[in-house]
């Protein structure tokens, strides 16, 4: 099953329910929003998107496939930044 990690290289700072993100080797900053924080700090401890899909939908009122959708667009978003990698 297809995962998802923090690149560890990714330097980043929260505040309130936002988070900052810098990747020192593209220099590229990124911001996320409360929804987007809320999926970085999972990274953390879940790593499939079926099990952050699930917390997602715990957390806030949205559709499993609205919010399946809505991950994969953010998530390969984070992927082409270099800001997370995928793990087999």
């Amino acid at each position: 099953m297809t995962g998802f990690k923090k690149n560890p290289d990714i330097l980043y700072v929260q505040q309130n329910e936002e988070v900052a993100l810098f990747n020192s080797k593209t220099g590229g900053y990124f911001g996320l929003d409360q929804v987007g924080t809320f999926i970085w700090n999972k990274l953390d401890t879940l790593n499939n998107k079926q099990d952050i899909v699930n917390a997602i939908r715990q957390e806030y009122e949205i559709g499993e496939e609205e919010c399946s959708r809505d991950f994969d667009e953010f998530i390969d978003e984070l992927i082409g930044k270099e800001l997370v990698f995928k793990v087999e």
